[in-house]
């Protein structure tokens, strides 16, 4: 049986690829999070770190990128439990001016507007 090559215009890999890898790093870190009890934050970090690992060991630059993708994307999934948005807030106190403005008011005063 021959073994089948990537097509440069396909984002599939061939058999056995990152995308097996990175199946079988999920299935051992879910497997670890039912006998932990961790949360998914838990999983996709170590999941992201572990990838990021391989790709530093990785022996192809074409490897090693197909890894990094695959750490941005749970990155990217990862991204709003660690680094949460701030929430909209309504302002009750007076706004304070910024240096132009007040240079602008203090102008006014002086009368050099």
């Amino acid at each position: 049986m021959t073994e089948r090559k990537a097509n440069p215009k396909k984002s599939v890999p061939p058999k056995g690829g990152t995308h097996a890898h990175a199946a079988k790093v999920s299935k051992m870190t879910e497997a670890l999070a039912a006998v932990e009890g961790i949360l998914p934050k838990d999983v996709m970090l170590r999941a992201m770190r572990d990838l990021v690992d391989d790709a530093d060991k990785a022996k192809t630059v074409t490897l090693r990128r197909r890894l990094m993708r695959t750490a941005a994307d749970i990155a990217k999934d990862v991204a709003p439990y660690v680094h949460p948005r701030l929430a909209s807030i309504e302002h009750k106190g007076q706004i304070e001016l910024g240096f132009a403005e007040k240079l602008v008011k203090a102008r006014e005063r002086l009368g050099k507007a």
